[in-house]
């Protein structure tokens, strides 16, 4: 913010107009726009869910590979879910642990529906693309949406 204040005025504009629209966007910074917001923030899933899910299509979990990341120290990188020598990432969990595979294969099958392949993000925008009705597109990220919460709690 020391860069915004100039001889005791904010300057954000090439004009040195001060613009409350430029000043939230340089304060926000760039990021990306949620391309499915109406299957993930649909009145059809709980709201505990939609949290949950919205977490993951971001990537925001604190997975033992973020943790990492954040240089926090972890004494195994591996799954805590499974006993397969497996990274715990995002991905793993909610697309590739074999409880929440499992699961999903069976409900999507039950359902008739097949899922594409992929991380959350892929999943949801996968399901958006599909010529369904509205609600059938929120009822199926509403399934997905509760496998990817009680994953989470079972990890937690």
């Amino acid at each position: 913010m020391q860069n915004w204040f100039q001889q005791d005025q904010y300057i954000l504009s090439h004009s040195g107009q001060y613009s409350i629209i430029k000043s939230y966007l340089t304060i926000i910074g760039n990021h990306r726009k949620l391309d499915t917001p109406d299957l993930i923030w649909n009145v059809t899933a709980q709201p505990k869910h939609r949290f949950i899910t919205w977490l993951a299509y971001q990537n925001k979990f604190l997975t033992r590979e973020i943790l990492q990341q954040l240089h926090i120290p972890v004494n195994n990188t591996n799954c805590c879910m499974c006993n397969d020598q497996v990274d715990e990432t995002a991905q793993y969990l909610f697309m590739e642990y074999s409880w929440s595979k499992e699961v999903r294969i069976t409900v999507m099958q039950w359902a008739g529906i097949q899922l594409a392949r992929g991380d959350v993000a892929m999943v949801l925008r996968s399901i958006k693309k599909e010529k369904w009705k509205q609600f059938k597109k929120e009822i199926v990220a509403a399934i997905l949406e509760a496998i990817i919460y009680h994953t989470w709690k079972a990890r937690n």
